[in-house]
């Protein structure tokens, strides 16, 4: 039921905008506070994800945006990134590929918030299909 929620969700329906991801993810701990489905079952289902499931818009704490092209278990907070924006928001000429967990350089880059893709207009999907550049 809980995948089924989250895919549900997340997805493009013709009556609905799909949410993104972490909202999404919130919406399924709320279900799980309210009795609805088993909190601890969301509990793992988000171990599983990711706090930044594949596909989320974040901003990080440099001003860039970058879409989460992959999951750290042992670092849930800092997943594989493709930075697509500088700090100006301007689309980066090419998109720099980063872990967050193993970044080296200074500043460390951190995620600071989870973004709205349209709103910077970033399309996820391609820098998950391995078109970047």
């Amino acid at each position: 039921a809980i995948v089924d929620i989250y895919d549900a969700v997340t997805s493009d329906r013709c009556y609905h905008k799909g949410k993104s991801p972490h909202e999404t993810l919130k919406f399924l701990y709320q279900l799980g506070t309210q009795g609805h489905v088993e909190s601890t079952l969301v509990q793992r289902f988000v171990q599983i994800v990711g706090v930044y499931p594949v596909g989320s818009c974040v901003g990080l704490n440099t001003g860039e945006a970058a879409v989460v092209i992959q999951t750290n278990r042992g670092a849930s907070l800092k997943p594989r990134v493709v930075i697509v924006t500088d700090n100006g928001g301007f689309r980066r000429a090419r998109p720099l590929v980063l872990d967050l967990a193993t970044q080296s350089g200074h500043p460390d880059r951190e995620i600071w918030s989870t973004i709205d893709p349209v709103t910077v207009g970033i399309d996820p999907q391609v820098y998950l299909d391995g078109k970047i550049g």
